[in-house]
């Protein structure tokens, strides 16, 4: 199906020369370029090929591509690289303006004379923004890309954890408010922030870096025992004895254990490392703070054993007898009675508390550098 209208046609008097990173351009008249990666000497691949310019617009995600017409073409295919969806225009000039391309997505041209005869073609590749509004992980961007544009708003706050990792950014625009952070204020789990450079071209705005560990975990308290300690010997009971005289007292009840110990508290996180490599800093200001974790305390001793019980006083009955005399004559009772019992021995003392765990150690401090120039400047 011919379509004409997939793109205005615009004439373009001039042609706009542009930087950009994140760019590869393979055009069937040229040699492949090199990768769209920042060069030894720090340029930034140029976002032009020998048959189009990327041109950005004046808000976040917008980009335009502008197509030199090679002579004797009459329409254009582009297919979408990653939906493979082809659309095709007539063309009566030597250069056309495709707006309707997409930040991140990569799209083929190719130019034909007839259906069968194709010219030339090129593939463009539009370069990645970011918009970032409201608190992220550094894990929901895709940082395999170098990114031209990143847009912090005042409620933007990434937060990287423990990662280490390097992102690309061609520009840096951070209103003010917005955050870059290891982890949240307080989170606990002894984890440390990782290492993060961050490579950018030029910088606007100001944006506060955050370094902080995770506070350590506290000591588990120790454990009491199960089972108290033995009892004292326990003397039973006698039947018949004489008397109630000299019964044996209770034995006493083996003094507890000591409890176990605390557990040891966790080693505070350390806070990170942060290195802003930057080519112009004209426009730029950033501040950043440091909070190493705090170290966990150790754990509280167990309650020491309880101590047995005392055991259990002598029980006795006593045989008494008993003679009676009425008009028929005597009769002897006999029969027992009980004894007072003797008193239970005492119960051990219960054992002393457990040693306190050992205290963590506080998180270390790492740096911040904003380096211009190859030196770090202090913001």
């Amino acid at each position: 199906m011919m379509i004409s209208t997939m793109f205005p046609v615009v004439m373009i008097p001039a042609v706009l020369l542009l930087g950009a990173c994140g760019i590869e351009v393979r055009d069937k008249n040229e040699a492949a370029p090199p990768s769209a990666q920042v060069r030894e000497d720090g340029a930034w691949i140029p976002m032009s090929g020998h048959l189009f310019e990327i041109e950005e617009g004046l808000e976040p995600l917008i980009y335009r591509v502008k197509l030199r017409i090679p002579e004797g073409t009459r329409f254009i295919d582009r297919t979408d690289r990653r939906t493979l969806e082809r659309k095709r225009s007539w063309v009566e000039s030597d250069r056309i303006t495709d707006s309707e391309v997409k930040s991140g997505e990569s799209y083929e041209y190719a130019f034909f004379r007839s259906p069968t005869e194709n010219l030339a073609s090129t593939t463009v590749h539009i370069p990645v923004d970011k918009l970032i509004n409201s608190a992220i992980a550094i894990t929901d961007i895709d940082i395999s890309k170098p990114i031209r544009r990143l847009y912090l708003g005042p409620g933007a706050l990434i937060r990287t954890g423990a990662r280490n990792f390097e992102m690309r950014v061609e520009r840096l625009l951070a209103e003010p408010g917005a955050r870059i952070e290891t982890f949240a204020k307080d989170s606990v789990g002894g984890e440390s922030g990782g290492q993060v450079r961050l490579l950018i071209r030029k910088g606007i705005g100001e944006l506060r870096v955050e370094l902080r560990g995770q506070h350590g975990r506290n000591g588990a308290d120790g454990a009491p025992h199960p089972h108290r300690a033995a009892d004292g010997q326990g003397y039973g009971r006698k039947e018949g004895a004489r008397d109630c005289k000299g019964m044996a007292a209770g034995g006493p009840g083996a003094d507890g254990v000591p409890g176990n110990p605390g557990g040891p508290g966790q080693n505070g996180g350390a806070t990170g490392s942060f290195e802003i490599e930057m080519s112009d800093d004209s426009e730029f200001k950033s501040a950043a703070v440091f909070e190493p974790g705090h170290a966990g305390t150790g754990g509280a001793g167990g309650i020491g054993q309880a101590g047995g019980l005392g055991g259990a006083g002598e029980q006795r009955s006593e045989l008494v007898i008993k003679k009676y005399r009425d008009l028929d004559g005597v009769y002897i009772d006999k029969h027992h009675e009980e004894c007072p019992r003797a008193s239970d021995g005492p119960s051990g003392r219960t054992g002393a508390a457990g040693p306190r765990g050992k205290d963590g150690a506080p998180g270390a401090k790492g740096f911040f550098c904003l380096k211009v120039g190859g030196a770090c400047r202090s913001n």
